[in-house]
């Protein structure tokens, strides 16, 4: 099997499944990890072009959804899909044609969305990207070679990401660890248009700055090191206009980052003990 994709949900029945599925507009082989369920449950779903396999899971979280999918797949390339990704019409068939070809040990394409208030940042580089052209795309729409992944135990942060205290930077933790072993290359098409309309990281109303700029000073340190707190303050320099125009106080945030930083420390300094 050459091609599958790994998508992650939550409290989906089987229904709802099947018009997600449907939705996406993915042929082939689906493995879907569908979290916070009562019980666990292994089911397929059969559409058309596609054959799902659904993995009813107790647990929470994004980072571990992904990794128990991983642990589950056994095709030659892998990639992550959320649940409000569909891939552009006509394009599956050359996409994977194009992995196929290259036979890389990553390839990734671009992604729209449908909100035009959260236009996706586009990588307008074909050929090989480090992570300095990944910090602010994430993992959407690689395309990775399965074995690798499994052979250098690449695997998402479970204490990262939705789900969790640190409520993102799942995907630039992975993408840093992976980039320091393989370069991806890049196609400047669009493959997938993701449907979400409304994000809480652009709405005043629901954003929790104080967790939001905890996590970001947590996973600077986690990819920076001793550099975190001076990320931090650039990070904040960047977006002073629309931090104030919220009505932010930009002491008041880096002070957040700055705990986020200290706490990230921590616990690199405990690991570090219990490894020895």
């Amino acid at each position: 099997m050459n091609f599958q994709y790994l998508i992650t949900t939550i409290k989906k029945e089987p229904d709802e499944l099947k018009t997600l599925l449907d939705g996406a507009n993915i042929k082939g082989n689906i493995l879907v990890g569908n979290q916070l369920r009562p019980e666990e449950k292994e089911y397929q779903i059969i559409g058309e072009g596609y054959i799902a396999t659904i993995y009813d899971l107790t647990s929470k979280g994004t980072s571990k959804n992904r990794n128990f999918l991983l642990s589950k797949a056994s095709a030659k390339y892998i990639t992550f899909v959320d649940d409000d990704e569909h891939y552009m019409t006509d394009m599956q068939e050359k996409v994977e044609r194009n992995v196929i070809e290259k036979n890389l040990p990553a390839l990734r394409y671009n992604y729209c969305t449908a909100n035009r208030e959260r236009k996706g940042k586009l990588i307008k580089k074909k050929g090989f990207i480090t992570f300095r052209h990944l910090r602010s795309v994430g993992a959407y729409c690689i395309f990775f070679r399965r074995d690798l992944l499994v052979s250098h135990n690449l695997r998402f942060n479970e204490s990262l990401g939705p789900g969790t205290s640190i409520n993102h930077g799942e995907d630039g933790v992975f993408m840093h660890e992976f980039t320091k072993k393989y370069k991806i290359w890049s196609e400047t098409e669009i493959a997938f248009i993701v449907d979400q309309l409304v994000s809480v990281w652009h709405d005043p109303k629901t954003r929790d700055f104080k967790v939001e700029l905890f996590s970001h000073g947590y996973i600077y340190y986690l990819l920076y090191g001793k550099l975190a707190k001076i990320f931090s303050i650039l990070f904040l320099v960047k977006h002073r206009k629309m931090f104030k125009n919220l009505g932010q106080n930009i002491k008041e945030l880096k002070k957040y980052m700055f705990q986020g930083v200290v706490e990230a420390k921590k616990k690199d300094k405990v690991k570090n003990v219990e490894k020895n």
